[in-house]
């Protein structure tokens, strides 16, 4: 059986809406989304992404 993975997702911004990080879990190829922070940019992300434990999926 595959261990499940927590990663974390990063998601551009636009002029309306901030960048986002979610926070999903991966299991046999499915994933369940768990929590979503909106971030200043990827530094941040990677922060964050490292104080939840989360490894950073795509960027």
């Amino acid at each position: 059986m595959a261990q499940a993975v927590l990663a974390a997702e990063y998601t551009t911004g636009s002029k309306t809406r901030l960048p986002t990080l979610d926070i999903t879990r991966i299991e046999n190829g499915a994933r369940t989304y768990l929590e979503q922070h909106d971030v200043i940019g990827k530094r941040e992300a990677r922060a964050v992404a490292k104080a939840l434990g989360a490894t950073p999926w795509n960027f």
